[in-house]
């Protein structure tokens, strides 16, 4: 299960997943792009036995992402492994990023991690697995304009750190990856 499978490092790793000969779920918000992603991965599976489902998602609405993942499970099974790669930049000086704007990077890459784990988390504890939540080099440095994005993908590294802990019991395996600047939509945008 990949979200942010619709571009940059989701849709890369879902690829990368179908290459192995993995079923693929995917998911993000913009139908059309989702679709896109879905024929690309299709196309780079192993075999004709991949199941591929492209379910569009809004990862900070949690009602949406209960039923997101309940369909994906019927779809293809509970997930082994979990990447939470939706995300949302923003770069300026801190005094002129707004509260809404502070509040939609919070709700996107912090709250859309939890919603997703929430989510997952029934259908994995029983079988375990792996969590890869995508953080930041920024989740580790402050640095100059990244205000709202750092504070989100610091605390995505703080989450990971506890929730390891916590699912441990449960055989499921968690990380945190914090990737620098990759050549990706988001960052072609910001």
């Amino acid at each position: 299960y990949v979200t942010g499978g619709s571009s940059g490092i989701g849709l890369d790793t879902a690829r990368l997943f179908a290459r192995q000969g993995a079923h693929i779920a995917i998911f993000a918000r913009d139908a059309a792009r989702l679709e896109q992603a879905r024929d690309s991965i299709f196309q780079a599976r192993q075999s004709d036995r991949q199941r591929i489902q492209a379910l569009s998602m809004d990862v900070t609405d949690e009602a949406d992402v209960l039923r997101k993942i309940a369909a994906a499970v019927d779809a293809v099974g509970a997930p082994d492994i979990l990447v939470t790669s939706a995300g949302r930049g923003h770069a300026d000086h801190f005094e002129n990023i707004t509260a809404a704007t502070f509040d939609a990077i919070i709700k996107t890459n912090l709250y859309g991690t939890r919603h997703v784990i929430a989510a997952a988390l029934p259908y994995m504890k029983a079988r375990g697995g792996h969590m890869v939540i995508l953080s930041s080099a920024g989740g580790l440095l402050g640095m100059f304009g990244y205000t709202a994005y750092g504070t989100s993908k610091f605390a995505l590294v703080g989450f990971a750190e506890c929730l390891r802990g916590e699912l441990k019991r449960y055989g499921i395996k968690v990380c945190v990856v914090c990737p620098p600047e990759v050549d990706t939509p988001l960052v072609a945008d910001e």
